[in-house]
């Protein structure tokens, strides 16, 4: 069961990692998946005798991984469990492909130089992925598959498959500890029991799904999975429309004291014409209104002035924040493309070998 614990633990693990807030997290996830594709497409595209070649192509995850600060033990642990595989796949071309060449001034024959390219291949396009997910998250992964036009079929099976992978073995850790507690003195499971062990699971799962297609049928779906990648917008709308309505407030604000400073000017000056002359009293309340009326103006001009300042310099700051980010999108995505272009036309390794040996 901790085997079990552990994997819900590891597929977590990516998520918490894709929350970081680093420059190589904050690129837009379109290029980072645009970047990651041509990485693959430039890294396969060597001939199974081409090793040199590669080197210069480990630069790009070295980088990824510095930059986006990610931890050292865990990816490393990701990277090792495809190692059997590679292993298994290429063990064998050294005992078929026994001609002999110079590589390095030794002498190896084909077989070797096939395994380990297909060592290298593997470990880059493995570690390229791994990378992908942990600096992008699977939701803006998503995202930016919708916006290459990848098929939303395709797209919300991936995502419910990733999200209920951990459903599933959260079940298979329940039944496994109900198992345990009905039977102390035995390690594991029985093999007798594997059959109604798997389709419990399966007849679990099932009534899972069941619940989880009318819970979202009664929400709305409409077969497109919404990331939320518009909560800026509707953020930004709805700061716009409260600056409107701090607007709106304080002119109403000042029309309202205005308007009830003169009405206690103009029975201040009622009373007073009462009490003393009437020409007197209509001067002096004339004089306190227009003074009045003209400074309520002026703090109502004053406050508009500066929210509409304030707006300004905010959607200001939000535009170049924009186009800095745009910037740093483009040149990402130019700058890897340019790298790779240039290290698959020109072999260095091999120009560096032949210039200092």
């Amino acid at each position: 069961m901790s085997n079990i614990v552990d994997s819900i633990y590891n597929i977590r693990l990516f998520d918490d990692l894709a929350r970081l807030k680093t420059s190589i997290h904050r690129i837009n996830p379109v290029s980072k998946l645009l970047t990651t594709i041509i990485y693959l497409v430039f890294v396969i595209s060597f001939g199974k005798y081409e090793i040199s070649g590669l080197l210069p192509f480990v630069f790009y995850p070295v980088i990824i991984f510095t930059f986006a600060e990610l931890p050292f033990g865990p990816i490393i642990k990701k990277l090792l469990i495809v190692l059997p595989f590679i292993i298994g796949i290429g063990i064998l071309n050294p005992f078929f492909d026994t001609q002999q060449v110079v590589f390095g001034g030794f002498f190896i024959t084909r077989g070797w130089l096939t395994f380990l390219s297909i060592f290298i291949k593997s470990m880059l396009t493995v570690s390229a992925s791994v990378l992908l997910i942990a600096t992008t998250g699977i939701d803006k992964l998503a995202y930016a598959m919708r916006k290459l036009k990848v098929p939303k079929v395709f797209v919300l099976q991936l995502l419910l498959t990733y999200r209920y992978i951990s459903v599933l073995l959260e079940e298979s850790s329940r039944m496994t500890m109900a198992y345990s507690l009905r039977a102390p003195g035995q390690k594991g499971i029985s093999f007798k029991v594997w059959g109604s062990f798997a389709g419990q699971l399966l007849l679990r799962t099932f009534d899972r799904a069941q619940r989880l297609y009318q819970s979202m049928n009664l929400r709305g779906f409409d077969g497109e999975y919404h990331t939320g990648e518009f909560v800026s917008n509707v953020n930004s709308s709805n700061s716009s429309n409260r600056e409107n309505s701090s607007n709106s407030s304080n002119s109403s604000n000042s029309s309202n004291s205005s308007n009830s400073s003169n009405s206690s000017n103009s029975s201040n000056s009622s009373n007073s014409s009462n009490s003393s002359n009437s020409s007197n009293s209509s001067s002096s309340s004339n004089s306190s209104s227009s003074s009045n009326s003209s400074s309520s103006s002026n703090s109502s001009n004053s406050s508009n002035s500066s929210n509409s300042s304030n707006s300004s310099n905010r959607e200001n700051k939000a535009n170049s924040r924009w186009f800095n980010q745009k910037t740093k999108d483009v040149l990402f995505f130019c700058g890897w493309l340019l790298f790779f272009i240039i290290a698959r036309i020109f072999d260095f390794p091999a120009l560096l070998g032949s210039v200092f040996f």
